[in-house]
């Protein structure tokens, strides 16, 4: 019954709104976070005013946003270290590599549209790939090849997801892969590392948010994870076969990895009564988890650090214990380097740290404020 009055209150809200822009469903109350507002937390890419940062496939370059929304890249970070060249190629949120690292795309905002930039990262040269006026998604490349996927908002207020080639620098067999039933909405998260697989959420009117795998040659979807609750922030296992996520499932927010091929394989890694974990993401050899845990030190103050664990829940143990913020780690595709944002109560940056015997080695501070 509940949920009955719950698509009822989006069919009036559809009805109040015509064709709105701003429209979208909004997660169910069981998926908020029952934490401060101070915690720093980058929700999904080109969602948040927060800085972003990527590795490029090779791991020797960094794209990152600001908190201006300015983008820029970091030629050979790892090599030339301070040493770097910086690029600035524009202004927008949502950054992903090509696979071959040649190319970056962007989701930038015009007078009155969304627009889809890429851009040649030897040179900086850009080019529009699509404009939109209804609500546009920041694209996702293809692991595998010069496809793109990103979502957009249709006249009746659903969501398709699309796909399109970009090897020519222009939008080309435009493909509607699938659309979004009454009162929901779907998050693309990124392809899978074999490019067989796109991992995305759906939020639904009066239920969870649940995390999915769409198999591009098949058109088929599948629930990673039969839990209650909500599943969040998923990353791909290296080898395509397993997948990590955050989920309140026990009440707290959790990590947890699932198969992706076996029903009902989902482990609870850190089960946690007196932390926040979010932000997973895998070492490249799929042997540590790293991810973010907030957590009170007092009644008056709290701490926000980073975590490493085995995929099977052994060797839980922090990483850093500092009155910074540390936030949105993620592995560089070559190891031993492990990237993460820090935020100092003023200005943000990017740390790069060499992971030795399951502790941060300081590398390389990047200043992006």
């Amino acid at each position: 019954m509940l949920y009955k009055l719950a698509y009822l209150i989006v069919l009036v809200l559809i009805i109040l709104t015509g064709c709105s822009e701003g429209f979208s469903i909004e997660p169910p109350l069981s998926c908020d976070i029952s934490v401060p507002t101070t915690m720093y937390r980058p929700v999904k890419l080109g969602a948040s005013s927060a800085p972003e940062f990527i590795w490029s496939p090779n791991g020797q370059n960094i794209a990152y946003r600001n908190s201006r929304g300015e983008l820029f890249i970091l030629m050979n970070v790892i090599e030339e270290r301070e040493r770097a060249q910086q690029m600035y190629i524009g202004t927008g949120s949502g950054l992903s590599w090509s696979p071959d690292g040649s190319k970056i795309t962007y989701l930038a905002q015009s007078e009155n549209a969304k627009v889809v930039i890429i851009v040649e990262t030897i040179n900086g040269k850009s080019l529009e790939l699509t404009e939109e006026d209804k609500t546009l998604s920041p694209p996702i490349w293809s692991t595998v090849n010069e496809k793109i996927v990103f979502t957009k908002r249709t006249e009746s207020h659903s969501m398709e997801m699309v796909s399109a080639n970009v090897g020519s620098g222009y939008l080309s067999d435009s493909t509607i892969l699938i659309e979004s039933a009454f009162g929901e909405d779907f998050n693309l998260y990124s392809w899978s590392p074999d490019g067989n697989l796109i991992l995305l959420e759906k939020v639904a009117v009066g239920k969870d948010i649940n995390l999915f795998t769409y198999a591009v040659d098949s058109n088929t979807e599948k629930l990673i994870a039969e839990l209650t609750g909500c599943e969040r922030e998923g990353v791909w296992a290296p080898d395509s076969e397993d997948v990590a996520f955050s989920s309140n499932h026990n009440g707290n927010w959790d990590i947890f990895i699932a198969s992706v091929h076996e029903q009902n394989t989902s482990t609870n890694l850190t089960n946690s009564l007196d932390r926040q974990d979010f932000y997973p993401t895998w070492s490249a050899f799929k042997d540590k988890i790293v991810f973010v845990s907030y957590h009170t030190q007092s009644d008056s103050e709290f701490s926000q650090d980073l975590f490493i664990v085995d995929p099977d829940g052994k060797n839980l143990m922090p990483l850093t214990n500092s009155p910074e913020h540390e936030t949105y780690p993620l592995w560089s595709p070559n190891e031993p380097y492990l990237g993460y944002l820090v935020f100092d109560g003023i200005n943000w940056s990017i740390k790069i740290a060499k992971m030795e015997s399951s502790a941060l080695i300081p590398y390389l501070s990047i200043s992006i404020d």
